[in-house]
């Protein structure tokens, strides 16, 4: 995106995630974090045009079965502040209520060590999670919910436009299918499509 608006540099700065979906995190232009559009949100801040169709995966321990019915009586975790929490507490409805960590290291960590049972979260997510666990852990399906991600700016940012189009650009001439196939598709080790489909 800097080398095709012209800049010859870039700096990333960490900004927490609850802090920019509130639009209260400033000192950015434009947050890429695998962040939901939704109508919620789009009260608060801005939304470039969508670069990414998201559902959600369910990263369990290797040998574990999970079908549609009796994950309802699993131990569940997901992140705070993701759309994921909100679904599963109006779609899957658990019989225990979910647990809700800040981040996602911290939630894998319950699972390895038993404290879960499946972790819900960004099906590229936890694909590249299972793919690192040398096989303790496997994506066994995923919700799709119709999410989708974009970049975020604030309100107050003057520079939506130039970034939509920077997006629309890398969608007509390929380079967003490119830097799929080049850098997202080997960390996954398979097509997310290929994940068999859970309904609530």
């Amino acid at each position: 995106m800097a080398y095709r608006a012209g800049l010859d540099r870039v700096l990333i700065v960490n900004r927490s995630f609850a802090q920019i979906l509130t639009g209260q995190a400033k000192g950015f232009d434009i947050a890429l974090s695998e962040i939901t559009i939704t109508d919620e949100r789009k009260r608060v801040v801005n939304f470039t045009e969508p670069y990414f169709s998201s559902d959600q995966g369910i990263l369990v321990k290797a040998g574990t079965k999970v079908d549609k019915n009796n994950i309802k009586q699993m131990r569940l975790a997901t992140e705070l502040a993701t759309t994921m929490l909100q679904f599963i507490l109006d779609r899957i409805q658990p019989v225990q209520q979910p647990m809700v960590f800040a981040s996602p290291a911290p939630m894998y960590a319950a699972l390895a060590t038993g404290q879960v049972d499946a972790v819900l979260y960004d099906t590229p997510n936890v694909l590249a999670r299972a793919k690192a666990s040398d096989g303790k852990l496997v994506v066994v399906g995923r919700y799709d919910i119709g999410e989708k991600w974009g970049g975020l700016v604030n309100k107050d940012s003057p520079n939506l436009a130039v970034f939509n189009e920077l997006i629309e650009n890398f969608k007509k001439d390929g380079t967003l299918q490119n830097l799929t196939n080049r850098y997202l598709t080997p960390d996954l080790g398979m097509d997310p499509a290929k994940l068999p489909v859970f309904t609530p």
